[in-house]
């Protein structure tokens, strides 16, 4: 991989997940060369101003597109935009749960080209969906709601997120998909101690919830509220 495809491929990462770090693009584009070059190729991308630094948790920094970013890829604003504790470990969360398991995230254009049937409107620039699709387009389509607001019960979070698809089940397509079981739901949340309450707390909403530890999640929202 030449630098420059490098350099695209780190920007398009970026625009897909809201935010890009170290971690995610050393192991897929840097071959054998140290994670210290792909650290430099993010404060570079930075020094151009394409890149902007959002958290440091000690461990990981993490970078957003900056409004030049945006505007060169012609995406919607609100990506570049800072809004927040909860916004940024609602897509790191995303996108951290996507990296550990080899999933493809879809952005909003994706997810209403590849499932137009499905598409209500409701996506954000930077979307929550995935999709496991082979050539044939055989596969899971799935949904990560990240647990960023710690005041919110579990039985209050899994309630609202199960109200959110029963909501989709209105439309046709939607439930069709729902129905077939190549629809799944997972909950992202911060410690184990609250995966275990999310778990009891889960009463068959007629479709696959999964509750998944992602501790990035909390590391991100005590980094930010350190500030």
């Amino acid at each position: 991989m030449t630098p420059s495809e490098r350099k695209e491929a780190i920007l398009d990462a970026a625009v897909r997940h809201g935010a890009v770090c170290v971690r995610w693009i050393h192991p897929r584009l840097y071959g054998g060369l140290s994670i210290h070059s792909a650290e430099k190729d993010l404060c570079r991308l930075a020094g151009e101003g394409l890149l902007k630094k959002a958290a440091s948790t000690g461990r990981t920094t993490y970078y957003v597109p900056a409004a030049k970013l945006a505007a060169a890829r012609g995406c919607h604003h609100w990506i570049s935009k800072r809004q927040g504790a909860k916004s940024l470990a609602n897509r790191i969360g995303v996108a951290e749960y996507c990296h550990r398991h080899g999933l493809r995230r879809l952005t909003a254009a994706e997810f209403k080209e590849t499932f137009p049937l499905l598409a209500d409107g409701d996506a954000r620039p930077t979307g929550q969906y995935y999709a496991t699709l082979d050539t044939e387009g055989n596969g899971v389509l799935g949904w990560v709601e990240v647990d960023a607001d710690t005041r919110k019960s579990p039985t209050r979070l899994v309630s609202s997120t199960a109200a959110k698809f029963r909501k989709r089940m209105k439309n046709r397509h939607w439930r069709a998909v729902i129905n077939d079981g190549t629809f799944h739901v997972v909950i992202a949340t911060p410690t184990e101690g609250k995966r275990k309450l999310l778990v009891e707390a889960v009463r068959d909403p007629g479709f696959e919830i999964y509750i998944t530890t992602v501790p990035e999640i909390r590391e991100v929202l005590l980094s930010e509220s350190a500030k």
